[in-house]
């Protein structure tokens, strides 16, 4: 009965504690400085990067073919990962975290990872395709939400860069 009592106070706090947090964002009272980093290659706040990965969602379609690039904060990217790519998806069954997992990689770079809930759609077409799989790719940064660079991408399988 104690460690009920026990857990009991110890939610309670976290109760508060959360409370307090949400209460003190939403008077405006957190640091809102945002920190840029001062990375010129990387194209931070250019509007040109931007602007060709726009192109390229629409150029090929990929929001309606593409999947997102789960991961790519993991990897130690850096500028020259940006931009277009080649690359393949691979089936990673012995991975620790996830049998299921489909790395995506540009060259012998590990870019990131088919989103776990997704890889169900291309699981069993890369199994027959000897456990690989042509992809095409974009990859960006943006600043969050907390003034950080990060990365992001977007991943169509099946399909090659049209050089």
């Amino acid at each position: 009965m104690k460690y009920f009592f026990l857990l009991l106070l110890i939610l309670g706090i976290y109760a508060i504690i959360r409370h307090i947090s949400r209460e003190s964002k939403s008077k405006g009272t957190e640091d809102t400085t945002a920190y840029v980093p001062t990375s010129p290659a990387l194209n931070i706040g250019d509007s040109f990067l931007d602007e060709q990965y726009e192109e390229w969602q629409k150029r090929y379609k990929a929001d309606e073919y593409g999947f997102s690039i789960a991961g790519a904060n993991f990897r130690n990217l850096d500028e020259t990962h940006l931009g277009e790519f080649s690359g393949k998806l691979k089936r990673e069954p012995d991975n620790p975290h996830d049998t299921n997992a489909i790395a995506i990689y540009k060259g012998r770079k590990k870019v990131g990872y088919i989103p776990r809930d997704e890889t169900i759609l291309l699981r069993e077409q890369i199994t027959n395709n000897g456990g690989t799989m042509d992809c095409f790719g974009f990859i960006h940064t943006f600043i969050n939400e907390y003034g950080l660079e990060k990365f992001a991408g977007i991943v169509i399988p099946g399909k090659k860069h049209e050089d």
